[in-house]
């Protein structure tokens, strides 16, 4: 996936009618709160990205959120690369780690 280039496409209908729609670059790590219902969803990758039928092809699927909720992750295969630039590396393992609230504020205090 190029940078700069939408990785991922989410069109979600919530259990209480609500739509959401988000586009994800490569690199990001979101969660998003849901509930442990059905919640309608259409996935639409990039043309270089395959989740499960092949590469660009969409998938229509009912997800369940829950405790965690849902997880978009936009860094690529595993193991993914780091930046090698310091400061830009730092930046993105904070950006992933309060992404999944590995060290929740409320909690801090």
């Amino acid at each position: 996936m190029k940078s700069g280039r939408t990785a991922l496409t989410v069109k979600l209908k919530m259990p209480d009618g609500t739509t959401l729609q988000k586009e994800y670059l490569p690199g990001i790590l979101e969660v998003i709160q849901a509930p442990k219902e059905a919640i309608e969803a259409e996935l639409i990758p990039d043309k270089n990205l395959d989740l499960g039928k092949g590469d660009g092809i969409p998938i229509e699927t009912k997800l369940y959120g829950g405790v965690v909720g849902l997880v978009f992750d936009t860094r690529g295969r595993r193991p993914f690369s780091l930046p090698e630039n310091k400061e830009e590396r730092i930046r993105a393992l904070k950006l992933w780690s309060k992404a999944m609230e590995e060290y929740p504020e409320s909690e801090a205090k």
